[in-house]
């Protein structure tokens, strides 16, 4: 069901009068839905630093699929680390699919559920 998939996309677009700059390591385009998929391979779980770093990104793709694809869009984020329960948490609250380090063996299971799953759900 996958109709246009791109790497590396960069965004730009206009906040309050400031070009703001982000780059897309995954999209693509399902069932006329968008799905944007972050990759990470940085620590999120030992410092405090590392932690604010996990909520940075699932931010970070809570805005751009608010911006580009709305209530229609989905978000993933793929780490090659694990994220702290509490990112988790943060995740789910923001409806952004984690896949951790353990998780990545089965990841292309993974990814066709996550698309299945909301291509069944989402109405047209």
């Amino acid at each position: 069901s996958i109709q246009d998939l791109a790497s590396n996309v960069n965004i730009e677009w206009d906040v309050k009068g400031s070009p703001v700059s982000n780059e897309i390591d995954v999209a693509c385009l399902a069932d006329n839905h968008l799905y944007i998929i972050e990759c990470k391979t940085r620590h999120f779980e030992k410092t405090e630093s590392e932690a604010e770093a996990a909520n940075e990104v699932l931010y970070k793709l809570n805005t751009l699929r608010n911006y580009l694809g709305g209530m229609e869009a989905r978000a993933m984020v793929i780490s090659y680390r694990n994220f702290t329960e509490t990112a988790c948490q943060r995740a789910d609250e923001f409806d952004i699919k984690v896949c951790n380090q353990y998780q990545l063996c089965n990841l292309e299971n993974i990814f066709r559920n996550w698309i299945k799953k909301n291509t069944n759900t989402i109405p047209s």
